[in-house]
């Protein structure tokens, strides 16, 4: 019988099946996860689903996941959100003294299939851009809290973990799509961005985070939890301080 402690360090001791004359990598290879089985593992049981694949669970699915949920909800939110803005832009520029034909032509022109495309090619690089960020902000940390890990293992922990926004991303757009409506945070200053940040899939999403960073990077839970807490939080008071500053540029007190 092999010695289960002549099993190198790096290789999961789950894989292992005693009595087999392959490699330790033939036999990871036979039993590696498919990314439905991921998928599925993360919304039941995510931290076994780390553990099993340890920061090596593909990055196709989270990348088809992450750009075509948000290209669906942008579509949605857009068409949704159409005739209203539309009516706000008339009425903004109406206000400017603007003739009716300039106004038609400027309204057409922010309402056109052209418009609507930029605004998708423009979300799909912002979640990128927070996809690499949100990233190398939680790898960085973990690892100042003991943490070991690579910042691949970081970028498909956040991308397997837009499951949870995934699911949420196609709730709206549904929701928009029957009612032909948006659901809106309501509030005003601190407590509409917090709003705005939070949700059950916000929350879904920050466990899941947890149980993959504690586990790929083997920390205890709350050591996971203080940066991804700590960066929702980081979130929220930007948001708040955008929208602060932008009421004050509308209402022209920022000189």
């Amino acid at each position: 019988m092999t010695d289960e402690k002549n099993i190198p360090p790096s290789f999961p001791t789950e894989y292992f099946v005693p009595g087999t004359e392959e490699p330790p990598d033939a036999v990871e290879e036979k039993q590696r996860l498919k990314w439905w089985q991921i998928f599925w593992g993360m919304i039941c049981r995510p931290g076994r689903t780390f553990r099993s694949t340890q920061g090596r669970a593909g990055l196709l699915a989270p990348v088809l996941m992450i750009f075509g949920g948000t290209t669906f909800t942008t579509l949605m939110v857009s068409v949704g959100r159409q005739e209203e803005m539309a009516a706000m832009m008339y009425k903004e520029l109406a206000g400017a003294g603007m003739s009716p034909a300039e106004i038609e032509n400027i309204v057409g022109m922010a309402t056109s299939p052209w418009a609507l495309a930029l605004g998708v090619a423009g979300a799909v690089a912002m979640i990128l851009l927070v996809w690499v960020v949100q990233s190398g902000i939680l790898h960085l940390a973990v690892r100042v809290l003991g943490g070991e890990g690579v910042f691949r293992q970081a970028f498909e922990i956040v991308g397997w973990a837009w499951v949870a926004l995934f699911i949420g991303s196609l709730v709206n757009s549904g929701y928009i799509l029957v009612t032909g409506n948006m659901s809106l945070p309501q509030g005003d200053g601190l407590g509409q961005a917090f709003l705005t940040n939070t949700d059950l899939f916000v929350v879904w999403n920050m466990v899941i985070l947890v149980f993959g960073f504690a586990t790929v990077y083997g920390v205890r839970k709350w050591k996971a939890a203080v940066p991804v807490v700590g960066l929702w939080l980081a979130t929220v008071l930007i948001t708040y301080a955008v929208g602060f500053l932008g009421s004050d540029i509308g209402s022209g007190n920022v000189s």
